[in-house]
């Protein structure tokens, strides 16, 4: 299987381009306003799929054909009682109707992208739910229904045990050296990523797998994917499982790996690692001191047009930048897909035909994490 990785130690290590002090100067550019505009479509298709019957592009017409029309009335009305002359009310009107008008194209333009993404949203396949379903009988996986999915290591190879005994009971907390939390990407059945998230398991790591379905797939901050459920998750964790982590780890897959970047930036201390599988546009995690594993696919066509120059020198700047260990990894043959488990996407663009199979894929996925997240703790 052939491998290509490229990787350096910024800060104190040798492979820095530029000093710390340069890399301060060096801010990550702001998310641009099309993000914006991304969560504006996300909330019209959440809608959409919610009140499907409501939020229409139907019922948005109607709705611009009577309310723009009732307060130009009343803007006129208002004028005409306050005996303005038609110059000052003029331009209150025509503002109106221009924002009206502006308002109305882009709400039914988001209506018509979310009928394209729901037409577009891709379950798990079998073998990924059939993971789950052999981890939760082998007490390996437990299920926290519209929130997360925890995939347990092996308890006596991978943690150590402390037992507390109170008035009643004893209790035992298992104690593990490293634990990622992992979102999905868009559109993506979550459990699709369950033979992955087991792999790593295996390999001594707790995950926490973050179900959207409850958001309809789409992982991003205002749906849930935040600092403060990922808090609550891990808070959860300790209350109800008796598991401690050591060193929390954060990543995602495609949009997922980007909603994972915010994350990290509300408090970067929280998290040990980030983790991003399927991303090539430039980094938004700034200047961060934590580390970065990126994990690309030379078959990933939906990434085809971010690994040419420009948009390649500046997610290479763009990991630069992070003062903390940073690693970028290739799977030679891999595709998009090929992150998770479920048939082949053909949208936002068609996804390249993998040339290697889908085992040795996530084998090849899983070691290079897992190397990356336990790199600590082998030293």
């Amino acid at each position: 299987m052939n491998v290509k990785i490229m990787s350096h130690q910024n800060g104190n290590g040798s492979g820095n381009m530029n000093s710390p002090e340069q890399n301060e100067e060096k801010k990550s550019k702001p998310p641009s306003y099309c993000i914006l505009f991304l969560y504006f479509d996300a909330i019209a298709y959440h809608l959409s799929l919610e009140y499907p019957k409501i939020f229409t592009k139907k019922n948005d017409t109607y709705l611009w054909m009577t309310l723009i029309p009732s307060l130009l009335v009343f803007e006129l009305g208002y004028g005409i009682s306050t005996r303005k002359s038609i110059v000052r009310v003029a331009p209150a009107l025509l503002l109106t109707a221009y924002l009206g008008y502006r308002l109305h194209a882009i709400i039914t333009a988001s209506l018509v992208r979310a009928k394209v993404w729901a037409d577009h949203r891709l379950d798990a396949n079998p073998s990924a739910v059939q993971v789950i379903r052999d981890g939760v009988k082998e007490k390996r996986v437990c299920i926290e229904p519209n929130f997360f999915d925890l995939f347990l290591p092996r308890t006596h190879e991978s943690s150590s045990t402390t037992t507390t005994t109170t008035s009643t009971s004893q209790q035992t907390l298992h104690r593990y050296k490293a634990g990622l939390v992992l979102f999905p990407g868009a559109l993506v059945e979550y459990r699709a990523y369950a033979g992955v998230a087991k792999r790593l398991s295996d390999k001594g790591i707790v995950v926490l797998l973050f179900n959207t379905e409850h958001y309809h797939r789409f992982p991003i901050e205002i749906f849930g994917c935040n600092l403060s459920s990922v808090k609550r998750a891990i808070a959860l964790l300790e209350q109800k499982y008796n598991l401690h982590v050591q060193d929390w780890s954060i990543g995602g897959h495609s949009l997922g790996g980007y909603t994972a970047q915010q994350v990290v930036n509300h408090q970067p201390t929280f998290f040990r690692n980030a983790v991003l599988w399927g991303i090539y546009r430039e980094l938004i995690i700034g200047t961060s001191s934590i580390n970065v594993l990126v994990v690309q696919a030379t078959r990933d066509d939906l990434g085809k047009a971010f690994r040419e120059n420009p948009q390649r020198r500046d997610f290479l700047d763009s990991l630069t930048r992070i003062r903390g260990r940073t690693s970028l990894h290739d799977i030679e043959g891999g595709n998009h897909g090929g992150f998770g488990d479920y048939a082949k996407q053909v949208f936002p663009a068609p996804d390249g035909d993998r040339t290697i199979s889908l085992d040795d894929m996530h084998t090849e996925l899983v070691q290079v994490t897992a190397d990356f997240l336990l790199h600590d703790h082998k030293q």
